[in-house]
């Protein structure tokens, strides 16, 4: 990243320097696929201001890249062939200004999105409600502290080879899983490290990376940042790590299961909030050293998750990853360090003190996820809940403890039925995320149909393995 950038002069005096000829625009649709345009750099030299326009037809679009028509019953603004499919302005934050280090003379910038003739606000579409639960936590007198953990599996396959495949039987980067091996981290070393350093180049604040437990699963984790700049930070992962593997002749998934056995990808969301310079979640006079600003945010995530599966698991896929001692975050709890269930709090010193939120899959968009898990906290303490008793030991083992949807069904209905979630997230995004949704579920019980439900579709590996 360009972190001495203060200013658009700044930027555009450094691209000089640099002799860059291009610039990506880039923003998350509402699935976390990068969508955007590229501009040669002399149309942002000659006017810092300029606007790129894409059609509101992107908002329709699946993870395939097809439209869906607007739900017939609705009487709400959609874009559709009736209004033309009118453009969106992307709006590019230069302060995400970064160079691409593994293409020619190239820079990235994320934008947000806004209506061309400004008939309609956008502020449901990912980043852009990030933003306004980040804002929501600063009318509250905290500021936010987030990391993301995602986890993604590496073949010997290129694009061409995989697709040809059916991402079926390809070549893993290794032969065996073995977690936390540095032997085996050590192996697939001169494949991953220079991945890693390229993305360290492009300003992804790598702090941990290891082998996990899938045949060529690789975890990086995540300094803490702003709650949106780790959005950024897991929106840009998927997006640089499938160009980077292209380019050394490797295929990247980030797809929650692609094979009933075994472990499937997750993401962990580690979030804090702080309070005049201090972190609010630790207080040292209390036993646990846990605060009641953490405790209440506990709550809040533990009130919220049912509804707000949907955010974390978006695709029927998505579900396949609940199974008992794999570590997936199904069961409603919460604990000390404890892995068995959804919400795990950590406090290893007074400033890392934090909640680990562990329902999402590797194919969440981090934006949505990030933002499910800080409406939640949130929520709890602006209503100062309180959380049910901490669990100890084997969660999978406690038959009194709940599971959020194990079906994208059932996760559909509580979202768009939740009072919490249309509050919280705002009537637009509801009824737009819950008709993507309701489409992709449809799309898939069509071609599953008559199938054994509990192998995983070729229409899931064809349709997710490269897009989520």
């Amino acid at each position: 990243m360009i972190s001495t950038v203060q200013n658009v002069d700044e930027l555009l005096k450094l691209l000089r320097e640099r002799q860059i000829e291009s610039v990506t625009f880039a923003g998350s649709d509402l699935h976390g696929i990068a969508r955007g345009k590229h501009i040669p750099v002399s149309r942002l030299l000659e006017n810092p201001q300029v606007r790129v326009n894409m059609s509101s037809f992107m908002v329709m679009m699946d993870c395939a890249g097809m439209p869906h028509d607007p739900p017939s019953d609705s009487q709400a603004w959609w874009p559709s062939w009736e209004e033309g499919f009118t453009d969106l302005n992307m709006i590019p934050d230069f302060s995400t200004a970064r160079i691409v280090p593994w293409q020619d003379q190239t820079a990235l910038v994320i934008c947000d999105f806004e209506h061309a003739e400004k008939s309609w606000k956008l502020d449901f579409m990912p980043r852009a409600l990030l933003k306004r639960l980040e804002d929501k936590a600063l009318e509250l007198g905290f500021t936010t502290s987030t990391s993301v953990e995602l986890e993604w599996l590496l073949y010997h396959e290129t694009e061409d080879s995989a697709f040809q495949k059916g991402y079926r039987d390809m070549d893993t980067l290794a032969p065996t899983a073995q977690c936390y091996s540095v032997t085996r981290s050590g192996r697939d070393a001169p494949i991953v490290q220079p991945i890693r350093r390229q993305l360290q180049e492009f300003g992804m604040p790598i702090e941990v990376w290891s082998a996990e437990f899938g045949l060529g699963m690789q975890e990086f984790n995540f300094s803490p940042e702003p709650a949106v700049a780790a959005g950024d930070t897991g929106f840009l992962l998927k997006h640089a790590v499938r160009e980077l593997a292209s380019q050394n002749d490797l295929f990247a998934i980030f797809m929650a299961k692609t094979s009933k056995e075994g472990f499937g990808s997750g993401m962990h969301i580690n979030q804090s909030l702080w309070k005049d310079g201090e972190p609010a979640f630790y207080d040292a006079d209390k036993e646990d050293l846990r605060s009641t600003t953490l405790k209440q945010a506990v709550a809040g995530q533990l009130a919220t998750l049912k509804d707000f599966t949907l955010l974390y698991c978006p695709t029927p896929n998505s579900y396949r990853r609940f199974a008992a001692h794999y570590s997936t975050g199904h069961l409603i709890g919460w604990g000390h360090d404890n892995k068995s269930i959804a919400v795990r709090t950590v406090v290893d010193t007074p400033n890392s003190t934090r909640i680990e939120q562990r329902t999402a899959g590797g194919d969440a968009n981090p934006y949505l996820a990030i933002a499910a898990g800080l409406a939640g906290m949130l929520h709890g303490i602006e209503s100062k809940l309180e959380p049910p008793a901490p669990i100890f030991g084997d969660g999978y083992a406690n038959e009194l403890l709940e599971s959020v949807p194990t079906t994208m069904g059932e996760a559909i209905e509580a979202f768009e039925n939740s009072e919490l979630a249309n509050k919280l997230l705002g009537e637009d995004f509801v009824r737009f995320f819950t008709h993507t949704r309701k489409m992709e579920l449809q799309l898939f019980e069509e071609a599953t149909e008559g199938l054994d439900p509990d192998e995983i579709s070729d229409w899931e590996m064809m349709r997710y393995a490269d897009t989520v």
